[in-house]
């Protein structure tokens, strides 16, 4: 094996070097890509060892990979997109360690200059309530700190402008007119989330389809609407378990656009509806059957000013959202509590499975997820619990405000989220929740104001979530879940940076988890009661050679405790460093 990865990667780069001659004259072929080196050392911290000895005291991994985009332009308007992975595990020598894989590949063109098409690996976004990857707030309100992992996180994950990458067939085209109305655009898409997959010897789940298509229509220069159609469905013919989905989502929008000399003003109208039921195709005398069938509605009004400068975003608005509202294509969490950590697992001489930390969320690739979920996915409550699965979250109900803000000399830069929201109806008790959210980041150029031709910023980050419940000992619940963050990014010389930072998340209160089964029904109420303290304290050192190339260092030091005596705590550290390239 050994042999042929070094025998291919030697045709490989021959190929690849005739090809660049060719190139130069006549241009149809070019590359671009990105280079990675990444290393981590992890280690128990001395005030935990003599809870854990059997677990390794240190461990330490890394990679170099190199993803190798070729661009072959055969012909005008056509192009073939291949990106091409070769990554070697450190400690790997002479080809042991090393992978090689196409991670991406696609064609895309224009026909007769009017109709584009993507076919192969595609990215798509339509609507926040009809195909969406929503980012959960604790991530994207973090601070520059943690870039370089998030920068990871991405990249791996495929996680590019709230879209999610499936494969398929992806096409549009659009029109002008002179009147009636001013343009028209079509897009429409057909993919395949998950193929035929074996869950045994005599069982097969059945093809997973996606698909859905929009249509736009500018009306007038204020006047936009815009139609939205998805469905997530199963073919029965190619599984043998006699059961499929069908989840097909409808989404209506009119927009109203006011333009002056200095700001815009946006009033928008969503509404539309969801059906999902499980079809039954198995013979029967009454041919087949549905279960597990449920319908919902939402609709939402926002109001949005913009300074045409960009200096202030502003956005109020009213959300409603059926309990019975199911979209898989937007409801589909990024954070996947039910996959493995990688970073100490166990702990307490393996006694104890360690519990998900704000350090994983930050820093683990591994715990994302990149596939479709036809059920609402379980989550941990002290990280998203007020809008756990986006502005599609169901069986909610209330008023929301988002604001950003930027000085005209960038000398502060503010985003600030606010949300109350309530349920529509009770989880096992007639009592319903009340939700409060309050997300802010703020950043402060220092260097501006003191004159200083360095760089020197600080960002404060902020976030709080309450959950609270009327009710009697049982029903009544409150949790509080408090999150703050605080760094300094100075540059001590030409691109080169000091970081150092803290995070502290804590977690107090009481909550009802909810289980559903396997078709998203709710079967049981699990009473939890949290009392924790996640934290990371961050030094590190950054350099940028330019806006695509940087190399970073850090040492963290993070873990989570907790205010009970039979769950003990614990306490790690990383010694953490990348280099990253963008080609």
């Amino acid at each position: 094996m050994r042999q042929i990865h070094i025998l291919f990667l030697l045709y490989f780069f021959i190929g690849f070097g005739n090809v660049i001659i060719l190139a130069q004259d006549d241009e149809k072929v070019w590359f671009d890509g990105m280079g990675r080196s990444f290393f981590t050392r992890d280690a128990l911290r001395d005030e935990v060892n003599y809870l854990d000895t059997l677990s390794s005291q240190s461990s330490s991994t890394g990679y170099n990979l190199l993803d190798l985009n070729t661009h072959i332009n055969p012909i005008a308007d056509f192009e073939i997109f291949a990106q091409l992975r070769i990554r070697n595990t450190f400690g790997g020598f002479f080809g042991s360690g090393t992978s090689i894989d196409v991670r991406q590949l696609r064609a895309t063109g224009v026909i007769n200059k009017k109709v584009r098409f993507n076919i192969g690996d595609i990215f798509l976004n339509q609507t926040r309530f009809t195909l969406h990857n929503y980012q959960e707030g604790i991530v994207s309100f973090q601070s520059d700190l943690f870039n370089s992992y998030r920068d990871i996180i991405q990249y791996e994950n495929f996680y590019i402008d709230n879209r999610w990458r499936m494969q398929g067939l992806q096409t549009d085209f659009s029109f002008k007119f002179d009147r009636y109305i001013r343009s028209l655009e079509f897009d429409a898409f057909v993919t395949r989330p998950r193929g035929s997959l074996g869950i045994s010897e005599t069982l097969y789940l059945s093809d997973q389809i996606m698909a859905g298509g929009s249509i736009v229509t500018r009306i007038s220069k204020q006047l936009t609407y815009s139609f939205n159609y998805v469905n997530l469905f199963e073919i029965p013919s190619s599984g043998t378990t006699n059961i499929s989905i069908r989840n097909p989502v409808l989404h209506n929008s009119l927009k109203f656009e006011i333009s002056k000399d200095n700001y815009t003003t946006n009033h928008i109208l969503h509404g539309g509806f969801s059906q999902r039921h499980w079809l039954n195709t198995e013979d029967d005398a009454f041919g087949p059957y549905s279960f597990s069938s449920t319908e919902g509605i939402f609709f939402e009004f926002e109001n949005q000013f913009l300074n045409n400068d960009s200096t202030l975003d502003f956005i109020v608005g009213f959300r409603h959202i059926d309990p019975n509202f199911r979209s898989s294509g937007s409801q589909t969490r990024r954070l996947d509590i039910t996959k493995p950590l990688t970073t100490y697992p166990t702990y307490f001489n393996g006694l104890s499975d360690r519990t998900m930390s704000l350090f994983d969320v930050v820093s683990d690739e591994n715990i994302y997820n990149q596939e479709i979920s036809s059920t609402l996915m379980a989550y941990n409550q002290i990280y998203s619990n007020v809008l756990p699965y986006g502005d599609a979250t169901p069986n909610r109900q209330g008023v929301f405000l988002k604001l950003k803000y930027r000085s005209f000399d960038n000398l502060i830069v503010s985003k600030l989220n606010a949300g109350y929201f309530y349920e529509i109806i009770g989880q096992g008790t007639d009592e319903k929740r009340q939700f409060n959210q309050i997300q802010a980041l703020l950043k402060f150029n220092a260097s501006k104001k003191l004159g200083l031709s360095k760089k020197l910023d600080f960002v404060f980050n902020y976030s709080i979530e309450n959950t609270s419940r009327e009710g009697d000992e049982i029903e009544s619940l409150n949790l509080e879940c408090n999150h703050i963050g605080f760094n300094l990014n100075a540059e001590v010389a030409d691109k080169f940076f000091f970081q150092t930072g803290v995070r502290n998340l804590n977690a107090v209160g009481k909550e009802f988890i909810t289980e559903r089964t396997s078709y998203g029904e709710i079967f049981n109420f699990d009473w939890k009661q949290y009392d924790q303290r996640d934290f990371i304290f961050t030094n590190g050192l950054l350099y940028t050679f330019n806006d695509n190339v940087y190399t970073n260092i850090q040492y963290n030091v993070w873990g989570t405790e907790f205010n009970d005596e039979e769950t003990p705590n614990f306490n790690y550290s990383r010694l953490f460093f990348v280099l990253s390239v963008k080609l």
